[in-house]
């Protein structure tokens, strides 16, 4: 051992504010009289950054990075530690401003210290889950969330655009939680097997052997729809996946010796993991601290078997707590916590997340802790450990010390106070220094002096596009490096160009094909019912993601609302076809679609009440007569028209809505009613239209052929461009009611009313709003023209009839 000293010790510069600090510090100066130091504008030794949110405050840390590294050559990333007081709720908004650079963008690289092994990989924290899933619910969305980990899929041969088809049935097989009706009896709960993960793989089992026949049941199950072709084997691959996962689950019910828990566990990895090369790293971790149990044994003696559940409390705060082995200094900016190890010196030490709120940390005491409850001096206090902590952090920074907070609401701007170590580093800064070329104001507090508010404290923008940004002021300390808010800024200071948006589609699409003119009658009610989303859907060929539905992770307890209503259509629609209602109530229950036991034939009961009335208004339209779908196909000009017909011998076309009619209801059997009038059937050319509320009479139209020839066309052209027709609002300039002008009825239903439960108004519409939204007056002419060619025709030809 050799007994020499090094000495590398440096007295702080005094040619800088931070050096005149720790200058002060280091010879306890206490600079109380004479007048103030005066600091220069360009002294930015120490910068503290008022901002709105941790994303802004990583995005401006970014671009000071990058200036520093650009104006110093001499300066590298791994002279550079940035500190938080949270790393974990900090990692997402550093990955995603550091990880996803723009193309042509510089890169900062980077190390995210001080973060434990699930924190870090996928994998591990994957293997955390599986271990506390053992002991949960098991709901829909915590299984498929553990499935959908890259390592889990890789095992079972699945990929990621393969998960939606998945999701699609969880969802359709009604599965919400439980593995089945005994772990629900396990949990004190009804031993019903609805919304079960076994009854809905059963149903899915039940959908690949049976054809699709309407409500066909087996064993009291409704099979799953459309499970065929490449889907099946999927399908294989999904429940080979469930097999295991609950055979797992299985074998962590057992007490077993320590040693036993070791090699389970492991097992376990290898069977539901494959690791890529870059979380093999991850796994050795893994199976390191699972190898402890065996250590463990050999030190304690103790041969006994235990429950899961401690090995559980043993394992788990090791893969939480384990550090990754990552290095500190390694040629990147290191992103750490708030650890006094890490007050080594460094060229720029940056501090983020300095809210009041956030530091000093507050850890919330244990109700049993007595000396919390009653402290006494010269107790251990985290608060006081931080102040200092921040005291080691000032001391470190060697040049530059950069602090960040977030001391703004983005909602309305609103100030936020930063950590009171901050305040009480501005009051110190503004009481003993000056910013040269100003006057001493004794009036004004430490924290509006000119250097704290001009120099020191820097008020950034809710958004990294903000014009202020990108204006040639010297002596503004607002810039970025990002040339995609720098285009998004010209637009905004641009009003020229602001108030000429560009339309969804500068010019139409060129004409389809001939094949285009073989139209289904569906088809043509999907299009007149929006015919902006049947443009992007079928010409643009894509669709917004307003209609995706979440999974659900609990059982329905009631009905109502939309499901109500389609319970109801169900029943009408099983009455028009004559299949019994008992077959329809029987499909509910074995399709989980009711809440399960008593609950769910109490609520099948009442929607049956609800619908009685209109089942009998509907039997006294079409008495006994049958319901054939009659095929039909029309050579209309250049078009060729070709569907079926819900047509009943000696009635005509019946449509029945078990709620209020919307214009959309007229639309849809308007057509059918057309092409009626030239099926050549020897039948009454007359439609229903039925309704809670109201019931409609379509009657003969002898120029049907013009009418439809018109519809077609229209069609067509909108296949080259979104077309200015929006149902309801059409339908209420075509026929408005009131004192008020057509223009002002139309312009209420466009925009809607914020009391409707139903209905905000055409512009709500996802697809409406996307291809109108820069459109000066989506109600101009070509709207009123639509409008009149569209509906007038249907209004003329139909009669309302008394209830």
């Amino acid at each position: 051992m050799v007994n020499e000293e090094i000495d590398d010790f440096q007295i702080p510069a005094s040619e800088n504010l931070l050096g005149h600090i720790q200058r002060a510090i280091l010879n306890l100066e206490e600079r109380t009289a004479g007048k103030a130091l005066e600091i220069s504008r360009s002294d930015r030794s120490i910068q503290i950054h008022n901002c709105h949110s941790p994303l802004r405050e990583l995005q401006v840390l970014r671009d000071h990075l990058l200036e520093w590294l650009t104006n110093d050559p001499t300066l590298s990333p791994q002279d550079i530690l940035v500190m938080l007081p949270d790393v974990e709720a900090y990692a997402p908004f550093i990955k995603g401003v550091f990880d996803s650079a723009e193309p042509g963008s510089p890169t900062i690289p980077y190390t995210l210290a001080d973060q434990g092994a699930r924190q870090e990989s996928p994998l591990v924290n994957s293997f955390a889950d599986l271990l506390q899933l053992a002991t949960s619910r098991l709901t829909a969305t915590t299984v498929l969330d553990f499935f959908e980990t890259p390592d889990v899929r890789r095992k079972f041969s699945v990929k990621e655009n393969e998960l939606p088809q998945i999701r699609e049935w969880i969802k359709n097989s009604g599965i919400r939680w439980g593995r089945d009706a005994a772990q629900r009896v396990e949990l004190g709960l009804p031993a019903f097997p609805e919304h079960t993960w076994e009854h809905g793989s059963s149903r899915l089992l039940l959908g690949y052997a049976m054809a699709d026949d309407g409500d066909a049941m087996f064993n009291k199950l409704l099979p799953c729809e459309n499970i065929e072709g490449m889907a099946t084997e999927l399908l294989g691959r999904w429940l080979d996946f469930q097999k295991q996962f609950f055979t797992t689950l299985d074998e962590l019910a057992a007490p077993r010796t320590l040693e036993n828990w070791a090699a389970t566990l492991n097992k376990i990895l290898d069977k539901l993991f494959e690791p890529d090369r870059e979380e093999e790293f991850a796994a050795n971790a893994i199976r390191q601290i699972l190898n402890g149990l065996r250590a463990q044994r050999k030190i304690s003696g103790f041969e006994g078997k235990i429950p899961f559940q401690v090995v559980l409390e043993r394992v788990l705060p090791k893969l939480t707590e384990e550090p990754s082995g990552k290095a500190i200094l390694r040629g990147r900016v290191t992103f750490s916590g708030l650890n006094p190890i890490r007050n080594v010196p460094f060229r720029a030490v940056c501090v983020l997340g300095l809210d009041d709120k956030n530091f000093p940390r507050r850890p919330a005491p244990l109700s049993f802790d007595l000396m919390a409850a009653q402290p006494k001096t010269g107790d251990a206090s985290r608060r006081d450990d931080d102040r200092y902590l921040f005291l080691e952090m000032l001391l470190a920074a060697r040049e530059r010390f950069y602090l960040s907070y977030a001391g703004q609401s983005v909602s309305d701007n609103s100030p936020r106070p930063p950590s009171v170590v901050v305040s009480e580093l501005l009051d110190y800064l503004g009481a003993r220094f000056q910013l040269a070329g100003t006057i001493a104001d004794a009036k004004l507090q430490p924290q509006e002096t000119p250097l704290v508010s001009e120099l020191l404290v820097t008020r950034h923008r809710l958004h990294g596009f903000n014009p202020a940004y990108f204006q040639a002021d010297k002596n503004s300390h607002l810039f970025s490096y990002s040339a995609a808010d720098a285009e998004i800024s010209r637009h905004i200071a641009d009003h020229t160009k602001r108030a000429a948006a560009k339309p969804f589609l500068t010019q139409p699409l060129a004409a389809p094909d001939a094949d285009s003119k073989i139209v289904s009658i569906k088809d043509l009610q999907s299009f007149f019912q929006n015919p902006a989303k049947f443009f992007v859907q079928r010409r643009l060929d894509f669709r917004l993601p307003e209609d995706e539905e979440l999974l659900s992770d609990e059982e329905p307890f009631s009905v109502g609302g939309l499901d109500a209503f389609n319970f109801k259509q169900e029943i009408v629609e099983a009455f028009l076809d004559r299949r019994p209602l008992e077959n329809l109530l029987a499909a509910w229950q074995g399709g989980g679609q009711l809440p399960p036991g008593a609950a769910g034939i109490i609520a099948a009961n009442d929607l049956l009440a609800k619908t009685q009335p209109l089942i009998e208004s509907l039997q006294q339209r079409i008495g006994a007569a049958e319901k054939i779908r009659q095929p039909v196909k029309l050579q209309i000009g250049d078009f060729r028209l070709e569907g079926e017909l819900p047509l009943f011998h000696g009635v005509g076309i019946v449509h029945c809505r078990t709620a209020k009619i919307k214009p959309a209801a007229h639309l849809r059997l308007w057509i059918e009613h057309l092409a009626l009038q030239l099926a050549g059937l020897p039948e009454t050319k007359t439609s229903w239209l039925i309704a809670e509320d109201e019931t409609w009479r379509f009657d003969e139209v002898p120029d049907a052929e013009k009418i439809l020839q018109q519809l077609l066309e229209i069609y067509f052209l909108g296949l080259t461009q979104p077309l200015p027709f929006f149902p309801a609002s059409s339908f209420a300039f075509a026929n408005p009611k009131g004192k008020k002008s057509p223009g002002e009825k139309a312009q209420e239903k466009w925009d809607g009313n914020e009391d409707e439960d139903v209905g905000k108004g055409d512009s709500r519409d996802a697809y409406f709003n996307l291809c109108f939204r820069n459109t000066a007056n989506p109600l101009d002419e070509e709207f009123e023209r639509l409008a009149k060619q569209i509906v007038e025709p249907l209004l003329a030809h139909q009669t309302e009839e008394s209830p």
